[in-house]
């Protein structure tokens, strides 16, 4: 399904590259940072940190015109607020891997594992990364609910009753409108 996503990538690289000169750029100059939010905070400053999560890193390079594809873990440096990459330039797909993860929460007493989460999608994030910048990439969970249903909602079923216009008849006797039906009122 991303192959698309390839093919329109190399037909805007390719017109890009027919017009424009072309001139040699170093890794350097052309790269630029990706980075995936590991910790946040909530409304009160708490602050949670988020465990165990793989995330796939798929794009394009407008560099070197070649796909890249591979996986980064928070498990790498477990403290550290951000997993932080160096891609070229380029557009990139970071898709985070919902299996095993778990938020932990930072109190001054050390970490303590935070018993409710849950992710809120979607878990694919889009991003593109240009030349000497950091490009951010966020993923949404809920946390610490008693009980989470942070994506549902209320149903409420009700009715509506109406009268019809004064002089404009009336009910057909008992039965209402419907006596065939076996529902009383006039509709």
């Amino acid at each position: 399904m991303k192959n698309w996503k390839y093919a329109l990538a190399a037909g805007m690289v390719g017109a890009l590259a027919c017009s424009s000169e072309s001139q040699p750029i170093s890794d350097a100059e052309a790269s630029g940072k990706l980075a995936v939010n590991l910790t946040a905070r909530d409304e009160s400053g708490q602050q949670y940190r988020l465990r165990n999560a793989d995330f796939v890193i798929d794009g394009y390079s407008y560099v070197t015109y070649e796909s890249v594809n591979f996986t980064v873990s928070s498990e790498t440096d477990p403290d550290a607020p951000a997993i932080t990459t160096k891609l070229l330039q380029g557009y990139y797909y970071v898709t985070f891997l919902n299996e095993g993860w778990y938020f932990e929460k930072l109190t001054s007493e050390g970490p303590q594992l935070v018993e409710q989460a849950v992710f809120l999608g979607p878990s694919e994030q889009y991003a593109s990364v240009y030349p000497q910048s950091t490009s951010r990439v966020s993923f949404r969970f809920g946390i610490d609910g008693e009980l989470i249903d942070f994506l549902g909602g209320d149903l409420e079923i009700g009715v509506t009753v109406e009268k019809p216009p004064s002089g404009s008849g009336g009910s057909t006797g008992a039965g209402g409108a419907f006596p065939e039906a076996g529902i009383g009122g006039a509709f």
